[in-house]
Order: C-alpha cells, then structure tokens, then sequence
C-alpha cells in the first residue's frame, strides 16, 4: 500500500493531537511507534531506507514546526 506525503502529515498530526490529549507519556513510545508505521509504509511505496528515513523526518520537521 502506498501512503502519499500528504496522508503521512496528516497520520502525523493525529497521531500528535492524541498524544497531547493523553497527556505526559509515562514510559510509552507512541509516538515512535507511529513514526515507525509511517516509515514502514514509505518504504512499502518503493523508496529506499534513507529517502523514507529524510521523507519521515521531513513531515515530522514540518507538523512540528522545526
């Protein structure tokens, strides 16, 4: 399954608004977890490990705003 630029921000930007709802993380890692899906599905679109890796941290930059 393909996920487009514009889908991975947006699995991003819930994924965030969830976490910020929940509150401090008490030893979890949601939030990697879903940085690792998104890359997962990069990659399951045919790109390598590092241009899903620069693609991933791309997105996270931009949602964030770094």
């Amino acid at each position: 399954m393909k996920i487009t630029k514009r889908q991975l921000k947006r699995i991003i930007r819930e994924e965030k608004a969830r976490l910020l709802e929940l509150g401090p993380m008490t030893g979890g890692n949601d939030l990697e977890s879903a940085v690792y899906a998104a890359l997962g599905q990069y990659l399951g679109g045919g790109v390598s490990e590092n241009e899903a890796a620069d693609m991933v941290l791309n997105d996270v930059r931009n949602i964030l705003g770094y």
